[in-house]
């Protein structure tokens, strides 16, 4: 599991969107309610509202759908890019639009994966492997975010179980 999490408010900052995409390499992110930036050394990350994919955020700024904006964006907007999504460097933010906020509400998807901190790995995994999912946000049982498990994280559980059952096989076979 990942932690400390990345995680972006209902109605964010267009500097701290910005922030965020230059300086993590993450497809996804928890939109939680009640959580405070400045505040850094903390166990939870808020309550999970919804997640949100990189991309769409990269299609809000692109279109410039600003929380006062009168233009609601269409799933035709989002598929605009497709199979080749947006690069951060095409997006073209000036120094006025960086104090504006973005309602992420109306493009977050309410309803994500996400496990309780007691769930174990080999139910992640399958969850991972039968849903084809690249996130799972882990919560407390008040659905405060704790923490995130991705396909890498799995990835290298699968591997070390894999080289646990490979040390097994050649104790056995040369013990």
């Amino acid at each position: 599991m990942t932690h400390p999490v990345t995680v972006l408010r209902e109605i964010e900052s267009v500097q701290r969107v910005l922030h965020i995409l230059r300086s993590t390499e993450h497809n996804g992110f928890p939109v939680v309610e009640g959580f405070d930036p400045e505040k850094k050394d903390s166990e939870t990350f808020g309550i999970l509202k919804g997640f949100i994919l990189r991309h769409q955020l990269l299609t809000l700024l692109k279109h410039k759908s600003f929380l006062l904006c009168d233009r609601q964006l269409t799933p035709d907007d989002f598929r605009e890019y497709y199979p080749t999504y947006l690069q951060l460097k095409d997006i073209q933010i000036n120094e006025n639009e960086l104090d504006l906020e973005l309602d992420l509400r109306p493009y977050m998807n309410l309803a994500p994966y996400s496990l309780s901190e007691n769930s174990n790995l080999p139910r992640i995994f399958r969850l991972f492997r039968g849903l084809g999912l690249r996130h799972i946000v882990i919560v407390d049982k008040r659905n405060n975010v704790i923490g995130i498990v991705t396909r890498i994280d799995v990835a290298k559980y699968r591997a070390h179980i894999g080289f646990k059952k490979i040390v097994v096989k050649e104790l056995m076979v040369y013990g």
